[in-house]
């Protein structure tokens, strides 16, 4: 067992998160699956359609939906896999967000601590009345992995989320009966679902949110009744409310950077430096047309040089080694109206841009008449510029 798989079904999806991101390991619906309860929706174009603040239909679920958002960290570091020495603190970013056709919804992401850019395990919970019961229904996407490229760390930036995306890719996996009394928000699974995770056949969830701290329950059952993952009888997992170190910067422009607390060292990287990057880019529906990791190759550019993309320019000033952030980059700001045929992008798309500064060069040792690679966008007749081999990846 993988330290992802067991962070993701024994820690963080614990009770009401393994709910929403209840899946096998190939990222393959459960069986059992249920429709979203949502109205069908046009085919939107891949640029940032409905985004816009959210709002609650009622004050039930507003109570409801407020005690879940935030940011939730595990109380106690979660083994990875089975080696009982390794551990790693793991959260649950969670934010209320606009979805046309399904109201009432909170995006949710499951990271570790250490690299908020890396979530393995993506979600959205609708809160619903069903009878006049509130309900927590929790909804996955078809993704590799259940996880959407465009949509890493957007519990930051809730206004920005792409309202328009296709619910036709996603599923719905459970339904959690919730109770609110003031104080306390609790939640349980009314029967059994059925499940294909490790080994188990059906799961219960179970939660409460007592102000700033969450327990969970979920457990996992063979063909023969016996749990065969999540806590014993009468115990559970903890979380607490914490702040993590991720902060936004929102540019007059429109174009929004998300930096990562704990990455980078050292000055400002100076104007003409040449730095080795590695990008991954997507699009609103999640799809990635670059990604320099799956081609092993460092995408290289110099430090104030003008890209084809201008808000890949604005969004790469005052870089440090080692620094990673990402990019929300307007479609006034990307490739405009005609799109680009090379990357498949189409016109009036917002683009993402997830970025690790991985090699500098200083300003002495670029040639007199480099040929930069445009950070991936615009590649010249002869190809990219050569870079130092990067170093191992850290874990994503």
């Amino acid at each position: 067992m993988s330290w992802k798989t067991r962070i993701g079904s024994v820690a963080v999806v614990a009770g009401l998160a393994l709910a929403a991101f209840a899946q096998d390991n190939k990222g393959e619906p459960a069986t059992g699956q249920m429709k979203v309860n949502a109205a069908p929706l046009e085919p939107q174009p891949l640029k940032l359609p409905y985004s816009q603040a959210a709002t609650w239909s009622d004050e039930s679920i507003a109570k409801v939906g407020k005690a879940l958002e935030g940011a939730w960290r595990t109380v106690r570091p979660v083994g990875q896999g089975d080696d009982k020495l390794k551990s790693a603190d793991v959260f649950l970013g969670i934010a209320h967000v606009h979805v046309h056709g399904m109201p009432d919804t909170l995006y949710v992401e499951a990271a570790r601590v250490d690299a908020p850019w890396a979530p393995f395990r993506q979600a959205l919970w609708q809160v619903y009345k069903k009878k006049g019961e509130i309900h927590v229904r929790t909804i996955v996407f078809r993704q590799a992995k259940g996880t959407h490229a465009f949509l890493n760390t957007m519990w930051a930036v809730p206004e920005k989320f792409p309202g328009g995306i296709d619910l036709s890719e996603t599923y719905a996996t459970m339904d959690i009966a919730v109770k609110w009394d003031g104080k306390v928000l609790s939640g349980k699974t009314p029967y059994p679902y059925p499940t294909a995770l490790q080994g188990a056949i059906e799961m219960t969830s179970e939660f409460t949110v007592d102000g700033d701290t969450m327990s969970t329950a979920d457990r996992g059952f063979d063909a023969t009744g016996k749990v065969v993952w999540g806590p014993e009888s009468g115990t559970s997992y903890q979380f607490k409310k914490f702040t993590p170190d991720v902060k936004v910067q929102r540019f007059d422009s429109g174009l929004i950077r998300i930096n990562y607390g704990g990455t980078g060292e050292g000055e400002t990287i100076v104007a003409d430096s040449r730095v080795g990057l590695h990008t991954i880019g997507s699009l609103v529906n999640g799809s990635v047309f670059e990604n320099s990791r799956v081609r092993n190759q460092l995408v290289a550019f110099r430090v104030g040089q003008e890209m084809s993309v201008p808000g890949f320019t604005a969004g790469t000033k005052d870089l440090r080694k080692g620094e990673r952030f990402k990019l929300l980059i307007p479609s006034d700001q990307a490739f405009g109206p005609q799109g680009n045929q090379r990357f498949k992008v189409p016109g009036d798309a917002w683009l993402a841009y997830d970025i690790e500064v991985v090699s500098v060069e200083a300003p002495q040792a670029v040639p007199e008449n480099p040929q930069p690679f445009g950070a991936g966008l615009k590649a010249p007749p002869a190809g990219p510029t050569p870079m130092p081999p990067a170093p191992p990846a850290k874990p994503n």
